[in-house]
């Protein structure tokens, strides 16, 4: 049979012509791809294929605000018309526990640092490894000690690496400078002398700075100049902070991060080895064979809030339309509660619906429910659930005193006790 280039002219269901050529099988609605202005679920005028009309798919830029801050880039199809957002997809530039800058995407877990290491030793050697790696350990015979004038004479008698077992020299320098005043300076701390006066150190940061005989020391990273006994308790809270959270020492004044310290090594020590404990426990996790530890995308807090509305949206139109046919089994005269079906329209829409919302439409339906039928949805879900997850995972879990891990069914009643099986622990409370 001859093929007849021509456009076939039949009109199909849709009432669009056919697309194909003449001596070809007509197209379907189902594959009719003539362009057509429908509105989609979320109102907006959409243009697209007739064969997706009944769900056409919505391009506007959703531009919510997400959690992290940054503006979303899905488009209001992919987010679910703002209940269900996509991943950021932006740079996270979120500060990492060493103080750099994590410079991967948003939506996935922060790896151990790619930089490259600004860790120092007192002997002036930088760690040449990336920081996110564990530091080369030096060596050698710590150096800090004092000056031979000092009548204190410290002196660390430890490997570099290790923690210095000696104290905190506060022995004034008291030096008399060409301008005239006398250094203001720690003695030990730096070969550069302090003039309080010419450096115009009055600026009140701790509290200690317009005192007689306040003593300043001027940091080796950024140059600040800061009084001494406040610095000292700033960093001890640093170090003692009630969360037990590791962060990186930075200077109070201007926030650059600490690195070299001769008075505060020991504290950047155990800040360093914190660190380092942190970036292993990471890589460990990676480099495991557990298919949910090395999982990479980390969902943010709005996503498992998002993702847990959405669940409960969808089990309470459930539970309204089991509600709603059992009303129907035992009386069809029985009208269906108005305020309940303005509910159930409420759900099934494209509305986003919040925790109060989803609370106040479960209060409702309990309430209508047991009043109608007898038990309340609650209760029949508390039974079903009790009796399902008896020997199940799904019920709660816990671990008594000595390690064993039991479980426990739910059964609408208070609890007085939580016992371990007597198998295990002779009948005993744990």
């Amino acid at each position: 049979m001859a093929s007849c280039d021509e456009q076939c002219q039949a009109i199909i269901s849709c009432g669009h012509r056919c697309q194909r050529h003449c001596t070809e099988p007509c197209n379907t609605e189902d594959d009719c791809m003539e362009l057509i202005k429908v509105e989609a679920r979320c109102g907006h005028l959409v243009q697209v294929g007739c064969c997706t009309k009944y769900d056409p798919p919505c391009r506007i830029l959703c531009s919510s605000f997400l959690a992290c801050g940054h503006k979303c880039q899905g488009t209001c199809s992919d987010c679910s018309q703002g209940r269900l957002h996509v991943p950021c997809k932006k740079k996270c530039n979120r500060n990492l526990v060493c103080g750099h800058i994590c410079k991967e995407s948003c939506n996935y877990r922060c790896p151990p640092c790619k930089q490259k290491c600004d860790r120092q030793c007192i002997h002036g050697d930088t760690c040449k490894s990336r920081c996110g790696d564990s530091c080369i350990q030096c060596i050698e015979l710590c150096k800090w000690d004092c000056k031979a004038e000092c009548p204190n004479r410290f002196k660390c008698e430890q490997l570099c690496m290790e923690p210095c077992k000696r104290q905190k020299c506060n022995t004034l320098c008291n030096r008399r400078l060409d301008c005239g005043h006398t250094c203001s300076g720690l003695f030990c701390e730096s070969s550069k002398c302090i003039c309080k006066v010419c450096e115009n150190l009055t600026e009140i940061l701790f509290g200690y700075e317009d005192e007689d005989n306040a003593m300043f020391i001027r940091l080796k990273d950024c140059k600040c100049v800061l009084e001494v006994n406040g610095l000292d308790q700033y960093i001890s809270n640093v170090l003692d902070n009630p969360s037990d959270e590791i962060v990186s020492l930075k200077c109070p004044k201007c926030s650059t991060k600490i690195s070299t310290s001769n008075r505060y090594c020991n504290e950047l020590k155990i800040i360093n080895k914190n660190i380092c404990e942190v970036f292993q426990t990471i890589r460990n996790i990676e480099e495991g064979t557990d298919l949910h530890a090395k999982r990479r995308t980390r969902y943010a807090r709005q996503e498992h809030h998002e993702f847990y509305l959405e669940i409960r949206r969808l089990q309470l139109t459930v539970d309204i339309h089991k509600f709603k046919t059992k009303l129907s089994e035992q009386n069809k005269e029985i009208p269906f509660p108005d305020n309940i079906q303005k509910h159930l329209l409420k759900l099934e829409s494209i509305e986003v619906m919040k925790d109060v919302d989803l609370s106040i439409i479960r209060k409702d339906t309990e309430e209508v429910s047991s009043r109608m039928i007898g038990l309340t949805l609650k209760e029949k879900q508390m039974i079903k659930r009790a009796m399902k997850n008896e020997f199940m995972g799904s019920g709660h879990w816990y671990k008594c005193k000595n390690e064993h891990y039991y479980s426990i069914g739910e059964c609408g009643m208070p609890m007085e006790q939580i016992k371990c099986p007597p198998v295990w622990c002779a009948n005993r409370r744990c």
